[in-house]
């Protein structure tokens, strides 16, 4: 073989890796553009269920605080009417006497 037919088929063959290996590039290239859209996505949907969990645990603590409040108005008004209850026997017995 002379020297020009082997300069020749060198030059072939790294032609031929180079564009093997931009290929490869390219591909690698496209599957890590994929990948860090979907780890976008996902980080936005993990900032969307924080939020929303945020928003429910407000919403419960609301709720609770909302249920005790009603619950010290009912005990109230329980301990008024006992009150209540107590003072007009107390004033049926006292009338009864009289």
């Amino acid at each position: 073989m002379s020297t020009k037919s082997r300069a020749a088929e060198s030059q072939e063959t790294a032609l031929s890796l180079k564009s093997a290996f931009n290929a490869d590039r390219k591909q690698l290239i496209d599957k890590i553009n994929d990948l860090e859209t979907k780890l976008t996505l996902r980080q936005k949907t993990i900032q969307s269920l924080e939020n929303k969990i945020h928003m429910q645990v407000q919403a419960e603590s609301s709720t609770k605080n909302e249920l005790n409040f009603w619950n010290g108005k009912v005990a109230t008004l329980r301990r008024d009417l006992e009150y209540q209850q107590t003072f007009a026997e107390n004033m049926q017995t006292e009338n009864r006497k009289m």
